[in-house]
């Protein structure tokens, strides 16, 4: 069971979420230099959301190294790798992103769901739970955490109110409906899961 897809490496979206588009703040260097920053980051998305990766990375990587501090610079060139299979690549960069601004839940979410693919089941729950400490409204968050112990931690009994709470912060997600009736089914009978397909994780 999926709860979405993306097939053209979006930036900072398994879930169709676009990435932090928004302005850059001044960095070191002054105006000129934040100015050209700013039109390099929105090439970086052009090139992510037009499927153009080679061309992306090349972009972020070098924003990375003359603006570290830009923690939405990282989590795209995170989530680009993790899309291409490199795990260890991406956690490293997502790890960036929320040294650079470690109040933003969507970074910490992100960085779950790269820990999560690289087998790191420990670390994504503590990137999960650090996203809803940063940012309680993040459904992402709530079902990612949920997915977690539901299907690779077998444990639907911490499941089950992850999922609740996610349902209530989207209401009307049939898939995830589906998922909460199926873990609160397991839940009540003290069952073990069985397995499932793996449910995709949100942005």
């Amino acid at each position: 069971r999926t709860s979405g897809t993306c097939h053209k490496s979006k930036p900072l979206g398994e879930y169709g979420q676009l990435a932090f588009a928004g302005r850059i703040e001044e960095p070191l260097g002054g105006k000129f230099f934040a100015e050209l920053s700013q039109r390099e980051f929105q090439r970086g998305l052009q090139a992510q959301r037009a499927g153009r990766a080679d061309e992306a990375q090349r972009i972020w990587e070098a924003l990375a190294k003359t603006n570290p501090e830009l923690g939405g610079v990282h989590a795209n060139l995170g989530v680009l790798h993790r899309s291409a299979g490199r795990h260890p690549a991406s956690v490293a960069a997502l790890e960036k992103a929320v040294v650079a601004s470690p109040k933003q839940a969507r970074f910490w979410n992100e960085l779950g769901v790269s820990y999560r693919h690289a087998g790191q089941f420990a670390k994504a729950q503590t990137a999960y739970e650090r996203a809803l400490a940063e940012d309680g409204n993040s459904a992402a968050a709530a079902l990612n955490l949920g997915i977690l112990h539901d299907v690779y931690l077998n444990d639907a009994a911490k499941a089950l109110p992850l999922y609740e709470r996610a349902l209530t912060l989207s209401p009307g997600d049939a898939n995830l409906s589906k998922w909460a009736a199926d873990v609160r089914k397991r839940a009540g009978a003290g069952a073990t899961p069985t397995p499932t397909p793996p449910k995709k994780e949100a942005s």
